[in-house]
């Protein structure tokens, strides 16, 4: 399969044509009300449109702070709406599809399966059509002498000695191909969802039972959704999804959890990051817990202290307690979670952001705002693709978060930092071990736990 070529920049007719073909499709809503600048598909367009092309062409820096910082706030009627991130995805991903298919991702690969990938709503409706369409599934990543794909030494898998890298080779051996052709169709229709799912798979992994998909019952057991440290976790529902997908060709063979870490390593990967090898045969928790996931997730306003406490439990060095960290590559910060930091002249980390930067993010996340829980800032210029990107904003103090900032500062992790900014293949090998251990730390296996039939419920 040819390699996608590299796209112009900065401007080029290529460029300028694929864009409008994204906004045309972004801004498709027709307005009675033209004088409403969200709502206006020519102005929705341009204020997109600008907002995109000052974050790749200046990042945060000089004199289009400002108007970024209003081209989001009126493109979003001042809410900070979703509709806005989807948007820059969809926008960043047409000219990052060969960049990241370069780097090592699966995402240039998709244009050339799109018709494969629309197959899977038709592969629901007949288990027997499932099980004759992924007989041959190829469970390798596409192109894969492009692909970072990154094994880790089976020294670091805990569980027991029951997880392994060959776990389901007799019982379903085409359940990385199911996962992998399931999460590809739905990046085709949300872009946003590779963050979302990583976020919800190290949510769920003070354990990595897949006890955050169950639902709360009978409102005597609540699910772990509802603790405020998942709020904003989203996408449990494609998770189930694929676990019918799954459940279709191999009836009571593959858990919930192993689902979800299979997830999190192709949401990685289709958003240019490495294609992780990663270790099988999870059992699923027989209940949600709610009291845990408020006593072990971290707080907002972590420490390196704390983190690196936090990491090494799993059995992470401080090299790969930093890249973990660099997940927030992907996704968006809520206003909530920063006010301190832009507001309050106390708070410790008030004067380590960049000046232009805070002014642009108080633009967006307004004081005693209404819609501080909605409203949010992407996490960098690159927001759905997993890159090097935070490394480079923390050098240049414009992290979003206290931790960025604190990351910098401290002599234990600023080698890191520094070093992963210069080196993404670097960053990408240690994050690779870093998620290996995470996702094998403290699971169910051998006769713990259960296999569930259906993600959200025990049955």
């Amino acid at each position: 399969m040819a390699s996608l070529p590299l796209l112009p920049h900065p401007v080029s007719p290529h460029r300028t044509i694929c864009t409008l073909t994204v906004l045309k499709f972004f801004c498709q809503k027709s307005s009675s009300s033209p004088s409403k600048l969200s709502s206006s598909p020519s102005k929705c367009g341009i204020l997109i449109f600008k907002t995109w092309w000052d974050f790749h062409s200046f990042g945060y820096n000089g004199s289009a702070t400002r108007g970024i910082g209003y081209q989001l706030d009126l493109a979003t009627s001042g809410k900070g709406g979703i509709g806005t991130y989807i948007g820059i995805c969809m926008i960043s991903g047409a000219f990052g599809v060969a960049d990241a298919h370069v780097q090592g991702g699966m995402v240039g690969d998709l244009s050339f399966r799109l018709p494969e990938f629309m197959q899977v709503s038709q592969w629901k409706r007949s288990s027997e059509m499932i099980r004759e369409s992924f007989d041959d599934v190829d469970v390798s990543p596409s192109n894969s002498h492009e692909v970072h794909v990154l094994a880790v030494d089976d020294s670091l898998v805990e569980g027991g000695g029951w997880l392994s890298y060959d776990f389901y080779e007799r019982t379903c051996p085409q359940v990385e191909g199911i996962v992998r052709a399931g999460l590809q169709s739905l990046y085709l229709s949300d872009p946003t969802s590779p963050a979302a799912l990583l976020r919800l798979m190290f949510h769920d992994c003070q354990g990595c039972d897949a006890s955050i998909l169950l639902d709360s019952t009978n409102f005597t057991i609540k699910s772990e959704i509802a603790s405020p440290k998942n709020f904003g976790i989203r996408n449990r529902e494609s998770i189930s999804v694929i676990k019918s997908m799954v459940e279709a060709v191999c009836p009571q063979q593959v858990s919930c959890a192993d689902i979800l870490i299979l997830a999190a390593r192709e949401a990685v990967a289709i958003a240019g990051g490495p294609w992780i090898q990663v270790p099988l045969g999870r059992r699923d928790s027989m209940s949600p817990n709610y009291t845990l996931a408020d006593a072990v997730l971290p707080t907002l306003n972590i420490g390196v202290d704390h983190m690196l406490r936090n990491f090494s439990k799993t059995g992470m060095s401080i090299e790969e307690s930093v890249a973990i960290m660099g997940a927030h590559t992907l996704g968006i910060t809520h206003c909530k979670n920063i006010l301190d930091r832009l507001y309050n002249s106390s708070d410790a980390n008030y004067n380590t952001m960049d000046t232009e930067l805070k002014k642009m993010l108080r633009l967006i996340c307004r004081l005693r705002s209404s819609t501080a829980n909605i409203s949010f800032v992407i996490n960098d210029p690159t927001a759905c693709i997993f890159d090097n990107q935070y490394y480079i904003n923390v050098m240049k103090r414009r992290g979003i978060l206290s931790i960025d900032s604190d990351l910098l500062s401290d002599p234990r992790t600023v080698p890191f930092v520094q070093r992963f900014a210069d080196d993404q293949g670097g960053f990408f090998q240690a994050f690779s071990s870093a998620f290996v251990k995470l996702s094998s730390s403290g699971v169910l296996t051998g006769d713990q736990g259960v296999i569930r039939r259906i993600c959200s419920a025990v049955q």
